[in-house]
């Protein structure tokens, strides 16, 4: 529990003046409670951030911060002196100076907590007893295990945002395990910063224990969409260049928005099971394969992390009779959360299982794709005319050869929401345009209020 400055004794607050060149102010610490005493004091030689504790529990939660916090070096706060006095270990650290970063999506803190995550999990554990996964998380799970220093305590009251980077306060539940276990942690505050499971975020962990074990499973979920997959298509013929039709719409995006705040779901699921409707409607067909690309990323640094694996995953639909669009968008959420688990795996490994099912080729043999690219990536412009909420035109144009996709919708997640459908075989135009106005108004129909 935290106390007052008061209860220090006369020793230890002359032992602090003498180090400060007298005491000229204390401010308490808003934050925190694991030092009996925490608080920053200003002194004739500047400022410092000291913290005391005189109770068995409290002082050696406190030394185990001061080794932590030494260990880790420099993104923590440097440890400036220690001292033990009347009963009471007493230390000072450097003062930080600067905000607490705001961890919601797009935020540019966010690039600096990923800078100064990855110096924090290339800094291993020194000899010594340090928690371990079991006693800092309360189970048991042998991956977790490793000989990094995780913080485990990421919530933003512990960061600090300064001129410098992001430095990382507060080291008392320092464990030493695998640097994954980090990111794992980290994740219930990037979901209370208003982060969401639309695509999952592929760190720098892809050579560790852990990424082998997701490998894996990956494996083991393409083996069983195949299986349960109808037998691929013969290869349409194809043109010498692939078709594209291109959907601005203000009705789409306005529509896109209201589903997605009425079913609580991310505004790709609702154009993805849009895109999913017209298909099985075309197709008519219980079962058939989308796949999905997961590629995009917000930064170019996480996308280069990510330049070494092949973000394609295979995702079964099935149709059910009578389901309405709602029901059957909020389902497709949730088994595209599965599947976007399932894009880190070896290409090469893939083989045998492409073989046996006939799934190979281009695109792995698909026939339909979908791409979701996110509002921080899009590029799309209000030239459609965003203050008219009915305002929406369709463009169409050739592009060199095709691709290999035979039918991908591409989505550009900016305002106004951009809908480009590359076709690798059409006679012409018409049934692009045809099935970008269906998208449409299976969206405006969805989102009208009844």
């Amino acid at each position: 529990m935290r106390r007052g400055w008061n209860v220090l004794p006369e020793d230890v607050t002359t032992a602090i003046a003498e180090r400060l060149g007298d005491v000229l102010d204390v401010v308490p610490a808003c934050h925190g409670d694991h030092a009996e005493v925490a608080a920053a004091v200003v002194g004739r030689g500047g400022r410092v951030f000291v913290k005391a504790a005189s109770r068995d529990m409290g002082v050696r939660s406190l030394r185990y911060e001061v080794a932590a916090t030494r260990a880790v070096g420099g993104c923590a706060p440097t440890v400036l002196w220690d001292f033990e006095s009347a009963g009471w270990l007493v230390v000072g650290t450097e003062y930080l100076e600067g905000p607490h970063p705001v961890l919601s999506p797009g935020s540019p803190d966010l690039e600096l907590l990923a800078v100064g995550l990855t110096a924090l999990q290339e800094t291993p554990a020194p000899e010594g007893t340090w928690y371990d996964p079991a006693a800092r998380c309360g189970f048991e799970l042998p991956a977790m295990a490793g000989r990094m220093l995780v913080h485990s305590d990421l919530n933003p009251t512990n960061l600090i945002v300064t001129a410098g980077g992001l430095r990382i306060m507060d080291w008392a539940y320092t464990t030493r395990a695998a640097s994954w276990v980090e990111l794992a942690l980290l994740v219930p505050w990037l979901i209370g910063g208003g982060h969401t499971p639309r695509c999952r975020d592929v760190t720098d962990e892809q050579h560790s224990s852990a990424w082998a074990m997701r490998r894996d499973a990956s494996l083991d979920y393409w083996k069983r969409v195949t299986d349960a997959a109808p037998p691929p298509a013969a290869a349409a013929p194809t043109t010498s260049t692939a078709r594209w039709a291109t959907l601005r719409s203000m009705p789409v995006t306005t529509g896109v928005d209201r589903l997605a705040a009425r079913l609580s779901i991310s505004a790709q699921s609702v154009l993805y099971a849009a895109y999913c409707r017209i298909l099985a409607d075309s197709l008519q067909q219980g079962r058939f394969l989308i796949g999905l690309l997961a590629s995009n990323r917000v930064t170019a640094r996480w996308r280069n992390l990510v330049s070494s694996m092949n973000q394609l995953v295979p995702v079964l639909v099935r149709t059910r009779p009578d389901e309405d669009f709602a029901s059957f968008t909020s389902r497709l959420y949730a088994e595209s959360i599965v599947a976007y688990r399932y894009g880190c795996y070896d290409v090469d490994a893939l083989a045998p299982i492409e073989a046996r099912t006939g799934y190979n080729g281009a695109g792995r043999g698909f026939q339909s794709f979908f791409n979701f690219i996110p509002p921080a990536e899009a590029v799309s412009s209000t030239v459609v005319g965003s203050e008219d909420p009915d305002a929406w035109t369709i463009t169409t144009r050739d592009h060199g050869r095709d691709n290999g996709f035979p039918f991908y919708l591409v989505i550009d997640g900016g305002r106004p929401v951009v809908c480009t459908l590359r076709v690798g075989s059409a006679p012409d135009y018409e049934p692009l345009r045809d099935f970008l106005l269906r998208l449409q108004q299976i969206i405006v129909t969805a989102a009208t209020p009844e």
